[in-house]
């Protein structure tokens, strides 16, 4: 109520989600046999929600469960791999969590169960010490969690010592399996057929793959995708929910203007600030790691203006990639203690880690709904009611939200989550590795890793990689065993963060992101510590920083890209995906003034290197005639509508915002996957059609004259949105939306 009548004006839209009733089942009506049944009791479970009776009921297939957060899906794999595993004392099983902290939450329910029926469980991963890791050989427990990273490179380290694990492996869990998209995603798809393959060499019985996620609506397409198998869909939600509010929170018009509103980022930490102010637990997700650092610094100094207040400001935390294992531990213990009211979080924490939130804050539209309800369904987990506030950019989609805030409130309108597992270079590193592991049996392996793997294999033949041996294919490459590599990229390669004078490692970031972060003259921040980058060495991936004390500006980089296409038909009057190179160079950094955003200045710079990668493009040959504005806006119009359709956002789909910066393309409008090819662009090729008339109907029904955030502006404009021309970037839209679409 306070909330409401102090900040009426920036409340734009609330929705209250009433409470709903849970629908409980006993162990005896569900058919759990008397002996786990008294376990669960002993852990604190006396009954089951009828959706994981659902799931204990198809233990013995595999299955994906799809329910809200917080609605013990942890239950549903649980209770049939505990049953499983009581049956058959030869069986293991391997359960993987994305990130080390939901690894180590979910460990000790995992254990507490176990314990009691005498099944062992052990949790490994990067962290691990070596001695540790030794004992665990020894003791062989049944039950191993893990993360994919780790279990990556055990597989290219050692691993027949896992053989016990993988001889009699009869269940991998893979939990908040909505996060396997992308790079990521199809490493992780081809990781799980790699050790399905060594399931069925070292003679193991029947694979079960038990999946969780809150927000997948293709649930059983991207679950048979991601581990290669038919599964059975778990989706009737009959959990409990308590009292929640959805309310965008939208910054208001700054004095003097009609058009410009208050910097968003500065807004979410007036939130958090009256959430903490009043005892509520709080959360704010922001896409960068560099937002985090804002909104916690604008927080602080919030709380740090009130004489009552400024005490609060010790019990607000950023937690973010690039921090310490210690580091990271820390704030965690000191989350599920309760000593922290305010954490500014990357979407790291959109995955289960179960301590009490009272509200979260989503600092701009962070990418999909599902992401959008996977971070809302934080917030609540007490059974108390609960907050999920949006605060929008000036971003066409965030704007599109405001407009429309039924569609961004909607469930049922979750897009589907896409998946690829055919990207030739993550496919070769996954078929190097699998020769080494035991070669490759064309007839059987060639459908295990999927229809792209056998051109993928014959080149790896002609490069000396593999060679065939009577009807196999073995690895023989020139190093002893295949290079290790990293899952969650394609380049292997980091830039570490010192500070001047000091030999401690601050950070290490991966060398494909370093350029857009840090250069000569970046601010860079950590723990709300501003430093500046003095200087990089590219060759031996090192930056050089030194503490800046207070800032009045940030920095953002300038960036430009070009793209070649392999194929091109400028004469078809159709979309069409085709491979691609891209290379984006970086020419200056822009200084920009805090709270407000404004720029200040920008500052030209040389000798950055250039990020390069092969990708897939969407390609529309355009006729002669067209202004570079014309085509610059017809592509950032069909980018804003993107999410509606795919659950993607301007990071993982780009264009060629080269008006400005770069030489001027008018003969095409183009569209890339910015992360490779992982099919995004393939599918935007088969939706051409629907995707350039939702791009026309946002641009017809915006007020504007010349383009604005809530039309044609994208966060990623190597430009900054300039050079728009929204009635002919108009008019383009409306003559190619009719096209045909070839593949």
């Amino acid at each position: 109520g306070k909330l409401r009548s102090k900040y009426r004006d920036r409340i734009h839209h609330e929705v209250k989600m009433e409470t709903r009733a849970g629908r409980v089942t006993d162990f005896e009506g569900a058919g759990v046999p008397d002996v786990l049944a008294g376990y669960l009791k002993e852990a604190g479970i006396n009954s089951l929600w009828r959706h994981q009776v659902e799931a204990w009921h198809a233990r013995s297939s595999s299955f994906v469960v799809t329910t809200s957060t917080a609605s013990g899906k942890t239950v549903c794999y649980l209770l049939p791999l505990m049953q499983l595993l009581s049956e058959n004392k030869e069986a293991t099983a391997l359960l993987l969590f994305p990130t080390k902290a939901l690894a180590h939450d979910q460990v000790v329910k995992i254990a507490a169960v176990g314990g009691r029926l005498g099944i062992e469980v052990d949790i490994i991963d990067g962290d691990t010490p070596l001695d540790e890791r030794e004992d665990m050989m020894q003791r062989r427990s049944r039950i191993l969690v893990s993360n994919p990273d780790f279990i990556s490179i055990a597989l290219a380290d050692h691993g027949k010592r896992y053989r016990w694990l993988f001889a009699g492996l009869s269940v991998l869990v893979i939990d908040e399996a909505h996060v396997y998209t992308g790079a990521f995603g199809c490493h992780v798809a081809l990781l799980l057929r790699r050790i399905k393959r060594l399931t069925r060499l070292y003679g193991a019985g029947e694979l079960r793959f038990y999946l969780c996620s809150a927000t997948l609506s293709n649930a059983a397409e991207f679950a048979s995708t991601l581990c290669g198998e038919d599964v059975i869909v778990v989706d009737r939600d009959e959990s409990p929910s308590a009292e929640k509010w959805m309310v965008i929170w939208r910054p208001p018009l700054v004095s003097n203007s009609a058009t410009r509103r208050a910097s968003p980022i500065y807004e979410a930490a007036v939130v958090m600030s009256e959430m903490v102010r009043g005892g509520r637990a709080t959360i704010v997700f922001a896409k960068t790691r560099k937002l985090t650092e804002l909104v916690f610094t604008y927080t602080a100094e919030i709380l740090n203006a009130g004489d009552d207040t400024k005490h609060l400001s010790a019990s607000l935390a950023v937690y973010r990639a690039g921090f310490s294992a210690t580091e990271r531990r820390a704030i965690e213990a000191r989350l599920l203690k309760g000593d922290i009211l305010g954490v500014c979080a990357t979407n790291a924490l959109e995955l289960g880690i179960d301590f009490a939130v009272d509200a979260v804050i989503t600092l701009g539209w962070p990418g999909s709904r599902a992401s959008l309800w996977q971070q809302a369904g934080r917030a609540g987990r007490r059974g108390l009611t609960s907050w999920a506030f949006f605060v929008p950019f000036d971003g066409a989609l965030d704007n599109y939200f405001v407009r429309n805030p039924s569609q961004l409130f909607d469930v049922a309108g979750i897009e589907p989550t896409i998946l690829s597992i055919e990207n030739s270079k993550i496919l070769a590193r996954h078929l190097r590795a699998a020769a080494y592991e035991e070669p490759l049996e064309p007839d059987k392996d060639f459908d295990v890793f999927g229809s792209a793997s056998r051109a993928v294999v014959e080149c790896l033949l002609r490069e000396g990689e593999l060679t065939e041996i009577e009807g196999r294919i073995a690895y023989s490459g020139h190093q002893l065993v295949p290079e290790k590599f990293q899952l969650r990229s394609i380049d292997d390669r980091v830039v570490t963060v010192l500070e001047r004078g000091s030999t401690k490692v601050l950070e290490a970031i991966e060398a494909f992101k370093a350029p857009f972060f840090l250069y000569p003259g970046a601010v860079w921040m950590r723990q709300g510590v501003h430093y500046i980058v003095e200087g990089v060495d590219w060759s031996g991936g090192i930056a050089r920083v030194v503490k800046a004390g207070r800032l009045n500006y940030y920095t953002t980089v300038v960036d430009c890209l070009s793209v070649k296409t392999k194929t091109w038909f400028p004469n078809d009057q159709r979309a069409t995906a085709t491979p691609a190179d891209v290379s984006i160079r970086f020419p200056a950094f822009c200084r920009r003034r805090r709270q407000s955003g404004v720029a200040i200045d920008t500052v030209s710079m040389h000798g950055i290197p250039e990020v390069r990668f092969d990708t897939t493009a969407m390609i529309v040959p355009l006729r002669p005639g067209w202004s570079p504005q014309a085509v610059h806006t017809a592509a950032h119009a069909l980018l804003g509508v993107l999410p509606r359709f795919f659950g993607v956002g301007d990071d993982d789909v780009g264009a060629e915002c080269n008006v400005e910066h770069c030489q001027h393309i008018t003969d095409r409008l183009l569209l890339f996957d910015r992360h490779g090819s992982f099919g995004l662009c393939d599918s935007i090729t088969r939706e051409f059609g629907r995707v350039a008339k939702a791009a026309v109907d946002t641009l017809e029904h915006c007020g504007c004259e010349d383009g604005c955030p809530m039309c044609c502006h994208v966060a990623s404009c190597g430009c900054y949105n300039g050079h728009i021309a929204k009635k002919e970037g108009l008019e383009l839209l409306r003559e190619i939306m009719t096209y045909d679409t070839c593949n």
